[in-house]
């Protein structure tokens, strides 16, 4: 069984270059909302509620919680998709690094 039991995103951009925040096995929300969000982005351009990572059977996945705004993964547009370490997810104009943490 995969080792990986936490996720994490460090912020390459914004107002907030480097912080870093992480995803337990539960999974969780990303967003600007300081309610609803695990990970609150302070970026006009993302949603409220904007994507949602989860572990999965397939690996860690992140899935678009919008209908106007978009997220990417390495560059390409995604409503949902496997996330690996080292990609880089946009979401409005935030750029996320993704590494995977192994205990």
């Amino acid at each position: 069984m995969d080792r990986v039991t936490q996720l994490q995103l460090t912020l390459e951009n914004n107002t907030s270059p480097g912080n870093r925040y992480v995803v337990g096995p539960g999974g969780g929300v990303i967003g600007r909302d300081h309610e609803r969000a695990d990970v609150v982005i302070g970026d006009a351009l993302v949603s409220r509620v904007h994507a949602r990572i989860d572990r999965t059977p397939e690996g860690w996945t992140i899935v678009n919680l919008t209908d106007g705004n978009q997220v990417y993964v390495n560059g390409t547009e995604v409503r949902r998709s496997v996330i690996h370490d080292g990609d880089l997810v946009r979401l409005g104009g935030s750029d996320l690094r993704v590494k995977l943490l192994k205990r």
